[in-house]
Order: C-alpha cells, then sequence, then structure tokens
C-alpha cells in the first residue's frame, strides 16, 4: 500500500510539474484581456483583402483591432508572414515556404490578388503607421524536422524585429521547444501554448499518444507558458486545471456562425475571422500604462482584439511517426476524468481540489508524461495549415471558402466514385488539374471515394451551371476541383479563382480603406 501511495504521489508531482503554466504577469497580459484579435489581419471571406496581406493587417489596425499573423523563415532566412507550410493554397507556385529563396517568395501573387507576402518588418511599420497601440500576437511557426538551432535563429530573429515595434506584442506557437526558446532568450517577453483537440489532432492522421500529450498541455514544462490558446471544443481537464492555475485563457478561431457572447463569457480573450464583432466580449482594465511615455490607456482607444492561432480550418497534426500508439492512455484519462471534475468541484479549498483533481488521474498519465519528456527531444507539435476532416456539408462550403468560393450547401449532393487503378493520359491530365490544389489523386488508386458536389452560384450564369466538387476519401479531402455543366468542362481551383479576380479588376477598382469596414 505504500509502495502504491508513493507512486501516485510521484506521478501527482510528474503530471503537476509538466502541466503548470507560468506564474500570472498582469502587467503583460492587460493590453490583451478582453480584447479580440482578427485572424491573419481584417480579411474576407473571398480573400479580398488577402489574409496575411498589409492591406488586411491595415484594414485591422485602423478600426481598432489587434492582430493575429504568423512568422516563418524563407531559405535565405528572411523573416516573412505567411501562415501554411507550404505555397499550394495561397498562391500559384507549390512546395514549402522554408525551401524558396525571398526573392522568388516575394514575386509569389496571393490569392490572385496584386497583393503579395511581406517581410514581417515590412509588416510591423506598415501597422506601426496605422495605428501603433495595435497589439500583435504573433505565432512562430515549426515543424517536426526543424532542429534545435534553427529555432533558436528563428525566435531570435522574430524577437529582434519585434523590439521595433511601439505597441503591446507577445508570441505563440503550437511547438513546446518554441514556447521554451522564447522563454530562455526574452524572459520578459508573454509567451503562449497554442493546442488544439485530441479528435482534431486524431482525425488529421496524428498517432494516440502525441495526439494525447500535445492537446493537454503535457509540454508546458518547457515554456511555462502565460497562457492556452484553445481551439472551440470543449476544454479538457488539462486545460481546465490551467486554467484554475492561474493561465490566461484564449479561444481561437471564432466564426461569424459562433456565438460571441458566450465565447467572451468562457474566455479572456478571442480571436476571430470574417467577422466584425460591434461589442467587446469584457470591459479591458489598464491597471498599468502601455508604454512608459503613458500614463494611462486612451479612452477612445480601447483594443478590441486579442490572442490567439489557427482558422478552425486550417489545422496540421505534430509529425511524430517514430512515437508508437499507445491509445490506452487516452482511454484510462476519459474514464477517470469525470470522477477527477467531480472531485475538483466538490471541495471547497482551491489547493485541494488541484490536489485531489490531479491525484484521481495521475495513475492514468504516467505513459503520457514519458511521452512528453521524450518529446523535448524530437518530437513537435505543428504548424496549421491542413485540411480538416470533412464529415458535414458545413466541412464542404467551408473548405471551397478557403479558395473565395462561396457555395449552395441546399443543392449538396453525394455518391460514391472509383479512382482507376491503372490511368491513361486523359486521367493524369484530370489529376494535374487535382493537383491545384495541393491534393493528388495518386494515392488512392483502386479506391472507392465520396464525390461532394455542391453548385457555385457566383460563377454560374444562365448558360451553364458551375459546381464545386470535393473528393473525400475516409473523411479527408483528397481531390477537389470545378465542374462546369452540361459542357462537362474541369477548372482547377487557383485557376478558377484567378480567373474570376481577373475579371472582377476589370469590372471595377476596389480601393481598401478603414472606410471599407464596419466600425465600432
Amino acid at each position: 500500500m505504500k509502495i502504491l501511495l508513493c507512486i501516485v504521489l510521484l506521478l501527482v508531482v510528474l503530471t503537476l510539474f509538466a502541466v503548470w503554466p507560468g506564474k500570472r504577469r498582469d502587467a503583460l497580459r492587460a493590453p490583451f484581456l478582453g480584447c479580440n484579435c482578427a485572424h491573419r489581419g481584417f480579411f474576407g471571406k473571398d480573400q479580398r483583402p488577402p489574409e496575411n496581406s498589409l492591406p488586411a493587417f491595415t484594414a485591422a489596425a485602423k478600426n481598432g483591432y489587434g492582430i493575429e499573423l504568423d512568422v516563418q523563415f524563407t531559405a535565405d532566412r528572411r523573416l516573412v508572414v505567411f501562415h501554411d507550410d507550404t505555397l499550394d493554397r495561397m498562391t500559384p507556385a507549390k512546395g514549402f515556404v522554408h525551401d524558396m529563396p525571398w526573392a522568388e517568395f516575394s514575386a509569389q501573387p496571393l490569392a490572385g490578388s496584386d497583393e503579395h507576402p511581406p517581410l514581417f518588418a515590412d509588416m510591423l511599420r506598415t501597422v506601426a503607421e496605422a495605428n501603433p497601440d495595435t497589439p500583435l500576437i504573433v505565432e512562430i511557426k515549426s515543424r517536426s524536422e526543424y532542429k534545435h538551432t534553427y529555432l533558436e535563429e528563428l525566435c531570435r530573429a522574430t524577437i529582434a524585429e519585434l523590439k521595433t515595434y511601439p505597441g503591446p506584442y507577445c508570441i505563440e506557437s503550437f511547438d513546446p521547444r518554441v514556447v521554451g526558446i522564447v522563454r530562455r532568450q526574452a524572459p520578459g517577453l508573454l509567451r503562449g501554448q497554442l493546442a488544439d483537440s485530441y479528435r482534431s489532432y486524431r482525425k488529421t492522421g496524428a498517432h494516440p499518444v502525441p495526439a494525447f500529450v500535445f492537446s493537454h498541455c503535457l509540454g508546458n514544462f518547457l515554456g511555462r507558458p502565460d497562457f492556452i490558446a484553445w481551439c472551440p471544443e470543449k476544454r479538457n481537464w488539462a486545460v481546465r486545471l490551467c486554467a484554475r492555475l492561474g493561465a490566461m485563457m484564449v479561444m481561437w478561431t471564432a466564426l461569424p456562425e459562433h456565438d460571441t457572447r458566450k465565447v467572451g463569457g468562457e474566455n479572456d480573450a478571442v480571436v476571430v475571422q470574417w467577422d466584425a464583432p460591434k461589442q467587446q466580449y469584457k470591459e479591458c482594465v489598464w491597471p498599468l500604462p502601455l508604454r512608459a511615455d503613458m500614463e494611462s490607456a486612451p479612452a477612445d482607444r480601447v483594443p478590441r482584439f486579442v490572442v490567439g492561432a489557427h482558422s478552425i480550418c486550417a489545422r496540421h497534426p505534430p509529425r511524430t511517426e517514430h512515437i508508437k500508439r499507445a491509445a490506452p492512455a487516452y482511454i484510462a484519462l476519459t474514464m477517470c476524468e469525470g470522477a477527477a471534475l467531480m472531485f475538483l468541484f466538490t471541495v471547497t479549498k482551491p489547493g485541494l481540489r488541484q490536489a485531489g483533481a490531479l491525484a484521481l488521474c495521475a495513475v492514468c498519465l504516467c505513459g503520457t508524461v514519458a511521452a512528453a519528456v521524450h518529446f523535448s527531444g524530437g518530437a513537435v507539435t505543428a504548424s496549421a495549415a491542413a485540411v480538416p476532416g470533412i464529415e458535414t456539408t458545413q466541412d464542404i462550403g467551408t473548405y471551397f471558402t478557403g479558395y473565395g468560393f462561396d457555395t449552395d450547401l441546399a443543392s449538396a449532393a453525394v455518391d460514391k466514385v472509383k479512382i482507376p487503378k491503372k490511368w491513361d493520359d486523359s486521367f493524369a491530365a484530370f489529376n494535374q488539374i487535382v493537383q491545384e490544389s495541393g491534393l493528388d489523386l495518386a494515392d488512392y488508386k483502386g479506391k472507392t471515394v465520396e464525390k461532394w458536389t455542391v453548385l457555385c452560384p457566383q460563377l454560374s450564369t444562365g448558360d451553364h451551371d458551375t459546381y464545386c466538387v470535393l473528393l473525400v476519401y475516409k473523411a479527408k479531402a483528397v481531390g477537389a476541383y470545378l465542374l462546369q455543366k452540361p459542357s462537362g468542362e474541369v477548372t482547377g481551383l487557383i485557376t478558377a479563382a484567378k480567373a474570376g479576380a481577373e475579371a472582377a479588376s476589370e469590372e471595377e477598382t476596389v480601393e481598401i480603406s478603414a472606410d471599407a469596414y464596419p466600425e465600432e
């Protein structure tokens, strides 16, 4: 019995050590509490202006919003603002951002527009000119193959650039290694840990152990984050524990269909996309000045946007193939979670709540804690650029919305088709069209897939109808294209988006200004 108690006590200590966030630093949190943050700038569903572009950042800053953005290196170590790991979705080019030199990368048009991916320094300068008090949430992108020295250089460059910015800012990442590096390089800087739900990680292909570790914040011991940026999924026990231990809670990403009042009531800060809330989620309190030259926050400049991470429709799980499957850890935890929470909310003393909840679930965490220790040497969380699981018609609409195509979900239809095992020249040419969306049917030869067809009203005329077609295999998008009826003509998504942009520019020139966006 004594041995069992010692084991339980040890596991409690290890779990507490792994999950515990950083100390409360209210002065650093103040500019972000109760605010809203424009996800990748203020952009529309039609990518006008494009996400992570200078006009999108300017629009957000001039209208009182904070800004969430993503930074990463090009091949020649230029720090750029770009969300995805690859160029496939937002530009005509293909391949990874970190493999392309700046000269070639900067020449790529964003979403068929005249805008191009900006340098981080140019973005900072643009926002400072538009509104120097704009809060910035900077996510540092990371991948499993990045070495520790590479991440150190990336973090150092990001921090150096941010020092030139006059307003408040913080750094976040899905990778606990990055948060740990920021902690060492700039201990006085507000930092956050991004996390997604276990279900989301598993849906995108992650193995059970890393999915559990990353979704339950078991890498907090590396960076001791000030805030946890969590997805719209229900908080798991670890995220709730972090909140009770003093971490600031941030929700990403709120879309127009979400109840903003409810979201705001449950979180300290919210990241929104495609929406312009008319009301703050919470009153913003300024216990300390923003800058040394400010005695208090101006009454008419209360920030409206804050901390966050990725779009709901853009998640990417960690690449940790070397970690073996171990689903029992998650199953065991799920079984004991209810009991832990009951104890947590029935005990009156906060200290006993924490210790009791940890004791009830600690036995189930032994394997996962070991995995958390392991990932510090090689396993990594993710950046966010993958397509989520396709399970509903809403998921179909969200997929094509990312390319600027509105769909009539009421017209959605589905049937099953089989990908041929042997391809002729015609089907090979068809696959090249599919590849425009970053997908490839070559891995699904001989497989039976779902073929979803949804009407695209904006591309339909009196002479023909245009349909968005998505091929789905086991809830995963494997092919996408546009189909014109009755001609049967097939078009790639990038080609169609570019053609639509060119046609729109010929009809009229749209001037992007602050007046073009809704005011508070």
